[in-house]
């Protein structure tokens, strides 16, 4: 069973470094198009089309560093695992950070329900004052 997900990895890995290649190649035929292109312009003195040019190669040196992980893109993906746990454990460190949370008039008042579990007795619950 590992192996085949080994496999199936490398797979995908071969894939996605063969998508990767064709990007970079084709980003270097954009290149030498707007490399020519600007050339094409400043032979014909034509400063504003030479300058969009330029502009131009910027926005795809700046896609090849972006795509070759040079250059951050600011995207991040934050993955939270939370532990599994019953709905009594879970009720309890609700009342426990709501008693601890709570305004003063609401901290003795805190009750949630118990549907569907277990009943959990009073020495089960943390309280305020022994937290």
């Amino acid at each position: 069973m590992r192996s085949a997900v080994v496999k199936a990895a490398a797979v995908v890995e071969a894939k996605e470094i063969a998508y990767g290649s064709r990007l970079l190649a084709e980003i270097g035929r954009i290149r030498a198009d707007a490399e020519r292109l600007q050339a094409e312009a400043e032979g014909q003195q034509d400063i504003k089309t030479a300058l969009v040019g330029i502009r131009q190669r910027l926005h795809v040196c700046e896609l090849e560093a972006r795509l070759s992980g040079e250059i951050e893109s600011g995207t991040r993906l934050t993955v939270n695992v939370a532990p599994v746990l019953d709905e009594a454990a879970m009720l309890r460190i609700a009342r426990t950070i709501l008693a601890r949370h709570a305004p003063l008039e609401l901290s003795g008042a805190v009750n949630l329900p118990l549907e569907r579990s277990a009943h959990v007795g009073p020495d089960d619950h943390a309280k305020p004052d022994e937290a």
